[in-house]
This record gives C-alpha cells, sequence and structure tokens, in this order.
C-alpha cells in the first residue's frame, strides 16, 4: 500500500471517530487517578479491555501495585518502531465548588469534555487509543511497528511510570512520541521536536535568631539568600551549546512564538533568547 493511500485511509476513518473520542476521554476522566496515591489499575484494565476488543495485543508492566504501566503493540511490516508515549495519572482536583462540572463526572457540553485530566492527558491518550484501533484496522501492517504505552507517575517525576520503564530497558524505539499538552492552544497546536531538561537547586541559609528590636544581634537568613539571588540569575547570561543541524527547528520555533500579537516588546525579546539561553526561575 502506498504511503500517500494508506496516510488518506487512516485519516478518512478518524474523521467518523469524533463521538467515539469524546466518549472514551469522558471515560477515562471518570477514574479518579490523582496523584497522590497516583493508582491507575482501573484505569489501565479499562484501557486494556478497548485494545483487547480490537484485537491489539497488550501487556502489562509494573513497578509497585496499582501502577500497572500498559503497552498496545500494532505490529508492523516496514523497518523500525514507534513510540507513543502517554499517562493516566492526574494532579489534584482542588475545590469541587470551583469546578463548572464535578471533576470527575466527564461531562460532555458541545464540542468539550470537562474533568480532571481531560486535558493533561486524558483527552491525548483517548486520541492515541482511537487512532492506533484505526491504524490497525485499516494499514494491514503497512507500516512501521507501533506501541502505545499508557503510564504511572508523571505528575511526580515517573518514578514507577517512564522513568522505571525507561530504566529497565522498555521503552525500545526509533523515535518517541510524547502526546502531552505541550502549551499551544486550540487553534494554534504545537509539535515539539525536543525540550531543554531542567535542574532542581535547593540554596539554604542559617541564621542566628535574635529580636527585632536588636537585629545586630543576630544573622538573617533571608538577607543572606537575597544577597545569591543575582549571581544565580547570571545563570542565565551562560549561552547553551546547540547543535547546528537544530538551527532551523529553533528559528522556526521563535518565529511561531513571535506571531503572537499580545507579547510585548520584553516578552519578544525573551523569546529570542529562550531557544539559546537557560531559563531560571527563582521560587520560595
Amino acid at each position: 500500500m502506498a504511503e500517500s493511500t494508506l496516510v488518506q485511509r487512516v485519516k478518512d476513518r478518524i474523521a467518523d471517530c469524533g463521538k467515539e473520542l469524546m466518549e472514551l476521554t469522558s471515560r477515562l476522566v471518570q477514574f479518579p487517578t490523582v496523584v497522590p496515591p497516583g493508582y491507575i489499575d482501573e484505569c489501565i484494565a479499562f484501557a486494556q479491555s478497548y485494545f483487547q476488543e480490537r484485537g491489539i495485543e497488550t501487556s502489562l508492566h509494573q513497578h509497585v501495585e496499582r501502577k500497572p504501566n500498559l503497552c498496545a503493540t500494532i505490529p508492523g511490516k516496514q523497518p523500525g518502531k514507534i513510540l507513543w508515549l502517554g499517562h493516566l495519572d492526574v494532579v489534584p482536583e482542588g475545590d469541587h465548588a470551583a469546578w463548572k462540572h464535578p471533576p470527575f463526572s466527564g461531562a460532555i457540553e458541545g464540542d468539550r469534555v470537562y474533568g480532571r485530566g481531560a486535558t493533561d492527558m486524558k483527552g491525548s491518550c483517548a486520541a492515541a487509543m482511537v487512532a492506533a484501533t484505526v491504524l490497525h484496522a485499516v494499514a494491514q501492517g503497512a507500516h512501521p511497528t507501533l506501541e502505545v504505552w499508557l503510564t504511572a507517575d508523571e505528575e511526580i517525576g515517573g518514578e514507577d511510570g517512564a522513568k522505571w520503564l525507561a530504566e529497565a530497558g522498555k521503552l525500545q524505539g526509533d523515535v518517541c512520541v510524547i502526546g502531552d499538552a505541550s502549551g499551544g492552544t486550540r487553534e494554534r497546536p504545537t509539535i515539539e521536536l525536543g525540550c531543554k531538561g531542567g535542574m532542581a537547586t535547593v540554596l539554604q541559609a542559617q541564621g542566628v535568631t535574635a529580636h527585632g528590636s536588636q537585629p545586630y544581634l543576630g544573622e538573617n537568613a533571608i538577607e543572606k539568600l537575597l544577597a545569591v539571588i543575582p549571581h544565580v540569575k547570571r545563570i542565565a547570561d551562560f549561552p547553551l551549546d546547540i547543535p547546528a543541524e537544530l538551527e532551523p527547528v529553533i528559528q522556526t520555533s521563535i518565529d511561531f512564538l513571535l506571531e503572537d500579537p499580545s507579547l510585548t516588546p520584553e516578552q519578544r525579546d525573551a523569546v529570542r533568547r529562550l531557544y539559546h539561553y537557560p531559563t531560571v526561575s527563582l521560587n520560595i
């Protein structure tokens, strides 16, 4: 099957899957997979049944109780392997009274699904599940092997999810597509080819307690930290070592972000630096 024909057949079938996608997203949202504790076993069991009922092979990979990771495999006849990586855990829902709909209702209103995790990232997981079943149904293996991974613990570092899977050598592929929300908008979705890493550092200062009327008898730990902050911010002035082959991609990304008419001149300058220098975020 020609590649163009395959792509068109998949697109034609996907075009009819809107209702299924909405309902599947709603169903996933109804599982309260909040971290902590981050138990996703019931949600994973539902996803596994969804795949198996459509003839797709699945396997479970578990590091700790109630946090299984699911792999659905669509074998292909073309060389290579594509990984699609998602997570089913969600952050806490906060005050229920602040929600338009109950956070785990998965309420459907118009063309939207409401609930904790609808965006981050059960909607994306549902889209991958639907897309994988369409590919399995129409492509006849005329593609590289695809593995769809639904994992635990992303919101707290992936200790029992992607991090553990990677360290255990279970995530093996030629390219990995991460379907998580990337900061774009509905009108201007973004596809990211990579991202800068992060490093968290904790600064501690010791002081000596003294009465507010006699500060000279003590040492103020806050003042010590304030003296360090300007030096920490200097990290943002050290240029990153960017491989030359990435420069065209970076420039395209900068141009894309600069299309936003709401940016101030200062924000535009920050965007132009964004990919060539570290960013520093100070928190207390």
